[in-house]
């Protein structure tokens, strides 16, 4: 009886490995008679590819140098060679197979009782030592590893494009299937009608490669699936190898990709770029928590779980928890809120919060608080207080917000000091601001003193500061009354934050880590300047929703370090205006500094003589 075919295709350039892919295939197969290739060979050694030719079943176009347009391209050629084989399996030309793929391949597809099943994910890695074993070593036996495919983050420089990563799960001895809207080009596996009628786009060179067949895939009706098993191995780490140059391929794809979004309801649009109508763009955003015009990512995205229906309504940007724990807190927006006690008020300011806060039981305080006494077990547990320091009178405000910082495990955080009060609603109203802004950014607020006839007010007008001269050597800030926030519809970029308030996602607080060798206004001025060199900026929402109730504090904020202030801010440094290696807090390298002297306006070096 014969048996159907399957059709492997690989787009190949200049891979040592595409043999012995090739070669793995067959002799690992249960069937090699029904394996047949079809491959675009791209600028290849002419004796390699008269062997290729060779090999039976075996369809192969052969590309020069002048020819190349791309990986999106050659995988087109590849689908146009199909001819009566069942299945395709779209693989890269440096895997390594596992005994039987060809039949269990098969037996997973058919399992799913899908006629527009795909299944697809990112396999586990075939390293160097591994491609050095005989195919007869007990490792390439039995199947490996699945996964489920999720997203990391977008692409940095405003681009649409996103990260795909994959998770690795235990081999089982049931397989069992998820769905997912998320490909792996290179181990794709269904039935040859599918690239019979959904093809690549003709400007997509490689990063779009993926998300791009993603959304066509799913916007013809296909599913695609991961799996907990898989029969093949990939070489992720390709050493010294030649990678093809398409010039400006990034911009032309990511222009490309851009018009698509822009032009996603125009059906004749969509018609003459082969897009599907089974499935919008919009239910494919939805479904896979991508949000394009926003940069922003759900937790069905970086989670992979796509059949949780609360995921999909929960922006994030922490990546996934490996706990059960961490699992619950990113599902839950939990708020961790550090409050360093600088006025011996730390449980007004609590409650405070949680009177006014429209989720209270997401929200969970973190105390660092001078020679107080540890409140006790029931006040614990009343105020929401996962940890409380005490700490001598030899510690600063730096020092306690340093030490307490390391307790955070919530999605957001809100650094505070004990004088601040809160009005209704703070905590969704930051969250919605901080969404706004995008997944590089960070809150602050100008925190008023004043307060109403019937207590703090309601809604306040928020201000901005701007430098305006040095004083011995930190900027003064000067508020700025020329800005009316009433005619602001999203949040207003600022410099630098506000002493009292900051809200910001937490993973940020854990690559930006507080440096406790800075007094009070030291630390607001270079944590912002940090900040800014891992590309994250600092917002102010429209309105306050928070007030100051002292102006003084009995907590030191002296131990000031003007040489590492003056050493950080490149006095007396290069003119390139780079922090110094030595420093020993981590330094982005998104944005050189002299880029945020630029944006506030700060020229140091007519300071120089008076500062050193």
């Amino acid at each position: 009886m014969e048996k159907d075919k399957i059709l492997i295709e690989i787009a190949a350039y200049h891979d040592s490995e595409l043999l012995n892919t090739i070669n793995s295939a067959l002799i690992q197969a249960d069937y090699p008679e029904r394996v047949c290739f079809s491959i675009c060979y791209q600028d290849g050694d002419k004796e390699e590819y008269e062997i290729l030719k060779k090999i039976k079943n075996s369809k192969i176009k052969y590309l020069d140098k002048n020819q190349i347009k791309g990986l999106c391209y050659a995988r087109t050629i590849c689908q146009s060679m199909i001819e009566d084989e069942k299945y395709i399996y779209q693989i890269d030309s440096h895997m390594r197979f596992v005994k039987h793929w060809d039949t269990k391949m098969i037996e997973a597809l058919l399992s799913l009782n899908d006629s527009k099943a795909i299944i697809s994910f990112y396999p586990p890695d075939c390293n160097g030592e591994m491609l050095n074993l005989s195919l007869d070593d007990a490792i390439f036996n039995n199947p490996c590893p699945g996964g489920k495919m999720y997203v990391d983050d977008f692409r940095s420089g405003n681009n649409p494009f996103v990260i795909f990563r994959c998770d690795l799960i235990e081999n089982e001895n049931s397989v069992k299937h998820s769905r997912t809207p998320f490909i792996s080009g290179g181990n794709f596996f269904s039935f040859s009608q599918v690239h019979k009628e959904v093809f690549q786009h003709s400007k997509m060179y490689f990063f779009g490669d993926e998300l791009f067949m993603a959304i066509n895939l799913f916007t013809h009706g296909w599913n695609v699936y991961s799996s907990n098993i898989s029969y093949i191995y990939h070489q992720y780490n390709r050493g010294k190898r030649k990678f093809l140059d398409v010039e400006n391929s990034m911009a032309v794809e990511k222009q490309a990709f851009l018009e698509l979004l822009a032009h996603k309801n125009d059906k004749d649009y969509l018609k003459e770029l082969k897009i599907g109508t089974v499935r919008t763009i919009d239910e494919f955003e939805r479904y896979s928590g991508i949000d394009f015009e926003n940069r922003t990512l759900y937790l069905n995205a970086v989670t992979g779980d796509m059949d949780n229906e609360e995921y999909r309504n929960t922006k994030s940007y922490i990546r996934k928890g490996k706990s059960e724990e961490e699992k619950r807190i990113i599902e839950e927006g939990m708020i961790d809120v550090l409050v360093v006690d600088l006025f011996h008020d730390y449980k007004e300011c609590i409650k405070s919060c949680l009177d006014k806060a429209s989720k209270k039981e997401k929200i969970q305080f973190i105390v660092g608080s001078i020679k107080e006494k540890k409140p006790s077990k029931k006040e614990i547990a009343n105020m929401n207080i996962k940890k409380f320091i005490s700490f001598d009178e030899n510690y600063n405000y730096s020092q306690i917000l340093h030490e307490i910082s390391s307790e955070v495990n919530g999605h957001y955080v809100a650094l505070v000091d004990s004088s601040i009060r809160f009005i209704s609603g703070w905590d969704e109203y930051s969250r919605s601001n901080l969404n706004m802004c995008g997944t590089k950014a960070a809150l602050t607020s100008w925190v008023f003193t004043e307060e109403g006839d019937n207590g703090y007010l309601e809604t306040y007008f928020n201000a901005e500061f701007h430098f305006q001269e040095l004083s011995d050597y930190l900027p003064v800030l000067k508020y700025n009354e020329s800005l009316d926030f009433s005619t602001f519809k999203t949040p207003y970029q600022t410099a630098i934050p506000f002493n009292g308030f900051l809200f910001m996602y937490s993973n940020i607080l854990k690559q930006v880590e507080i440096d406790p060798n800075l007094s009070y206004d030291e630390q607001k001025y270079i944590y912002a300047i940090r900040l800014w060199t891992h590309g994250i900026n600092i917002y102010i929402p429209q309105t306050s929703h928070f007030f100051r109730n002292k102006l003084e504090s009995s907590l030191s904020t002296e131990n000031k370090n003007k040489s590492a202030v003056c050493a950080l801010s490149g006095i007396n440094c290069s003119h390139a205006r780079y922090f110094k290696a030595d420093y020993p807090f981590d330094i982005g390298k998104e944005r050189p500094l002299w880029t945020w002297y630029k944006f506030v306006n700060i020229n140091y070096d007519i300071h120089q003589e008076k500062i050193i």
